[in-house]
């Protein structure tokens, strides 16, 4: 996801969140030195996200609500 008119990040990714299909489970990858708080805590490596998590980096802030989840598969709508 790329967030545009963020004045506080760069212009490399900060933070990714990342599929793992085998295990239907997410998780939030830091990227750059720049800053990112998961749940207001520093994100450091990857760490495991659930619905309702928030992701904070520079001026923007985003709540994480799993598509994958309780029985839905990715795969299951391609």
């Amino acid at each position: 996801i790329a967030v545009k008119g963020d004045a506080k990040l760069g212009d490399f990714a900060s933070c990714a969140v990342v599929y793992d299909d085998k295990n239907n489970e997410f998780f939030a990858v830091k990227q750059a030195d720049e800053n990112v708080f998961l749940n207001e805590e520093n994100l450091q490596g990857a760490v495991k996200l659930a619905s309702g998590d928030h992701i904070r980096a520079g001026n923007s802030e985003f709540e994480f609500i799993a598509f994958c989840r309780e029985g839905r598969l990715w795969d299951s709508y391609e």
